[in-house]
């Protein structure tokens, strides 16, 4: 392959990747209008303007465009982790306080439990007999 040739074909790939790269900037615009307050949105078209200055080293930003990208994506992911991750611990938090409360209740309980100590009543039987009911605790 000689110089030309290689320049001709670097030359077409860089107007293919420009292409691709200014119809994904009408798309995000298409796909919902809140991209264009998007700074993924500002890179893209910064990358355009790039591109005509310098198409060589537009290759260069491309790739860490998309390196930013990725490490965006990340970050939103860890933040969704860790939302997630806090209302587990509400939850549990949360557990805990209504385990509190029943222990509570149920302490309460036999305490009230306590009160009725010491009651009785004798019943009498038809046949004569005689019964002595009393509650225990």
């Amino acid at each position: 392959m000689t110089e030309s040739e290689g320049l001709g074909s670097r030359l077409i790939s860089i107007y293919c990747l420009r292409n691709s790269l200014n119809c994904l900037c009408e798309l995000c615009l298409k796909v919902d209008p809140k991209h264009l307050f998007s700074p993924n949105f500002h890179v893209l078209q910064q990358m355009l303007v790039i591109c005509e200055i310098d198409p060589y080293n537009y290759v260069n930003y491309v790739i860490l465009f998309w390196i930013n990208l990725a490490g965006n994506d990340l970050i939103i992911k860890l933040d969704l982790e860790k939302a997630k991750l806090d209302g587990i611990k509400q939850m549990k938090a949360k557990l805990v306080r209504d385990n509190k409360k029943i222990k509570e209740s149920i302490e309460q309980a036999k305490l009230g439990s306590n009160h009725f100590k010491g009651i009785s009543h004798v019943i009498k039987c038809a046949c004569g007999e005689e019964y002595m009911l009393d509650l225990r605790a």
